[in-house]
């Protein structure tokens, strides 16, 4: 009688727990069947990594040249903030002796004087003109 209960028992069991692993996909399938299944599955997760990997590879080497252009366009800023600070100290300088002789020339002799300027840049402008 115990052997008789033993076989219903594991039938139970047996079909408790495939009913609790197995899917619609895999409940009427063979072993062979469920083999080649798992085979093609694992090859579509297969190509999807490869894919994946091709992607991220992409994106890291892209990162790497935004990085790079990054790392050059900081240089050319800190280059052209330099030269920027360094002219406006020179223009400093100039705005300062441009005073001066703006002080000391008062009256008529600053029209005077910016007169004398335009007249030399206008014949340095013609001496230039005939050469070419």
């Amino acid at each position: 009688m115990i052997q008789s209960l033993k076989r219903p028992i594991r039938q139970v069991a047996t079909e408790s727990l495939r009913s609790r692993f197995e899917t619609d996909a895999t409940s009427e399938r063979n072993n062979h069947q469920l083999l080649v299944m798992q085979t093609a599955l694992m090859q579509e997760q297969d190509d999807a990594l490869e894919h994946l990997d091709r992607s991220v590879v992409t994106t890291k080497n892209i990162a790497i040249q935004i990085n790079d252009e990054t790392q050059l366009q900081n240089r050319l800023l800190e280059e052209f903030d330099n030269d920027v600070d360094e002219t406006r100290e020179r223009l400093g300088i100039v705005r300062k002796k441009l005073r001066m002789v703006m002080q000391r020339a008062s009256g008529w002799t600053a029209p005077l004087l910016l007169f004398v300027t335009i007249v030399i840049l206008l014949v340095l402008l013609v001496m230039a003109l005939k050469i070419l």
